[in-house]
């Protein structure tokens, strides 16, 4: 993706707003046709192909204009509206309901001029999931290191960041730096070097690492301090990373209780092996002074181990695990 092309694109995609925007405004059709779809297949998602994009993804009651896929499932969901409609209200809540009932950690909402993408599972209240956003009719040197957030290999990461431009003189090149939004990570020197590198040695990125029914758990765990250390069932995920963190200092018991997302009547951690009800945890593992509830299935104890991570504070895309 040359940002010469990139910048080209959204200044087109700026004078089309300009010169059809009465017609935008009276279809979403047009919009995803003349703006939405442009830029994406621009940003490498390829709306042609089933294995990067499902049109109209079905999930739960509803269904997502658009499912941006790593493998076989969403590592995003896009809602898409006519031009100048308003995205906040009911758009944004039912767009998050879908990711949430999918598991689907990013969502993004668009008219085609206005993006906004969102954090779903971050434990705060909904505007505060917002984590990027940008106007094509803004300054479009800007829009283009924000439209970087839904470059495909960023969201395939779980890197989807907002960028910085560093202006190095006159005979150099203007160099994209990806610093996530999220995380106060020091910025790297290039795009081709913000995109981990996943599946080298079998290794994945914990943020985008999906439970495949009847496979066998990872095999080793990878810490963002680079250490490492051997698993032999999906339980020892949450276990590892929760001593981790603890070791680190970043998890304590002024976290606790830790409920489960979804289900406030049972915890995850807590400082004694209990449940709200009473009722004691069915397989409790102890960290130190915490206590975690492991008696769950892969693709919550996956889930869980990535809320965690978030609940305090941490990046999932900076843990990782290695199947074989």
């Amino acid at each position: 993706m040359p940002l010469e092309s990139l910048l080209e694109l959204v200044q087109t995609l700026s004078d089309r707003i300009d010169q059809h925007g009465s017609a935008l405004r009276q279809s979403e059709a047009l919009t995803r046709y003349a703006l939405i779809d442009p830029l994406l297949r621009e940003l490498g998602w390829d709306t042609s192909n089933p294995d990067m994009v499902i049109p109209e993804y079905k999930s739960g009651n509803g269904r997502a204009d658009y499912a941006l896929m790593n493998d076989s499932s969403p590592a995003m969901m896009v809602e898409a509206k006519s031009l100048d409609t308003n995205l906040g209200g009911a758009v944004l809540s039912q767009g998050i309901q879908y990711c949430l009932e999918q598991g689907t950690r990013f969502f993004c909402v668009t008219d085609g001029s206005q993006w906004e993408i969102y954090e779903t599972h971050r434990p705060v209240p909904i505007d505060d999931k917002r984590i990027v956003h940008f106007d094509l009719k803004d300054d479009p040197s800007q829009v283009c290191l924000k439209i970087l957030a839904l470059w495909q290999p960023s969201v395939l990461s779980g890197h989807v960041s907002v960028g910085q431009t560093s202006v190095l003189g006159p005979a150099e090149e203007l160099q994209i730096q990806q610093t996530p939004a999220k995380y106060n990570a020091e910025p790297v020197a290039s795009v081709a070097s913000t995109v981990p590198v996943l599946d080298v040695g079998n290794w994945q990125s914990l943020s985008v690492f999906n439970v495949v029914k009847g496979s066998s758990a990872p095999i080793e765990i990878g810490f963002p301090d680079n250490s490492t250390t051997a698993i032999k069932n999906w339980k020892s995920i949450i276990i590892e990373i929760v001593k981790w963190l603890a070791n680190q200092g970043l998890l304590n018991q002024g976290h606790c209780p830790v409920a489960r997302p979804r289900a406030r009547s049972r915890y995850i951690i807590h400082t004694s092996p209990t449940h709200p009800s009473g009722n004691q945890f069915v397989a409790a593992e102890q960290v130190g002074p915490l206590y975690i509830e492991t008696n769950s299935g892969s693709t919550t104890i996956v889930n869980q181990t990535r809320f965690i991570i978030e609940k305090v504070d941490q990046d999932p895309a900076q843990f990782k695990v290695r199947t074989s």
